[in-house]
């Protein structure tokens, strides 16, 4: 079982006993046999004491796999995987842009920022371009509309 559980406090700490109700979740499924795993997912801080308590709460359960991966750890992967900060734009409330976006990328987009004007100006309208543009303009428009009605 994943169970993500968000907060919208940068600085938060999450409680074992906001888990109260989770607790007994997990207990129900592995009484029906669907549970022998539980991952919670959270982008607020968790104390070691916490963790401790909410791994033991979650074994008293009949879970025999928990885990705890808290905001530290989804900023520790974010920084350590340069594919995964590709999709930061998409991901809110994992840290300052500037502290997750490459030195290199960050170069690369001023240069070509600043050959904008020129590039604009030599830029001539297709139909392939506007053909391309209007693509990507409905992809766009679909997939958020698929992620609204997630």
């Amino acid at each position: 079982m994943l169970q993500c559980k968000h907060t919208k406090k940068a600085d938060a700490t999450l409680a074992p006993s906001e888990l109260e109700d989770e607790f007994d979740k997990a207990g129900a499924l592995v009484k029906r046999g669907v549970c022998g795993t539980y991952v919670l997912l959270t982008n607020a801080r968790v104390t070691g004491t916490s963790e401790e308590e909410i791994r033991r709460r979650l074994s008293a359960c009949g879970v025999a796999h928990p885990l705890v991966l808290d905001g530290q750890w989804l900023s520790d992967m974010i920084a350590t995987h340069r594919m995964l900060r590709m999709f930061v734009p998409r991901v809110y409330g994992l840290g300052d842009l500037s502290q997750i976006l490459d030195e290199r990328a960050y170069a690369q987009t001023s240069v070509l920022m600043a050959s904008a004007p020129e590039q604009v100006a030599t830029f001539v309208v297709t139909g392939a371009y506007r053909k391309a543009s209007t693509v990507l303009a409905q992809g766009a428009g679909h997939h958020r509309h698929c992620l609204h009605s997630a």
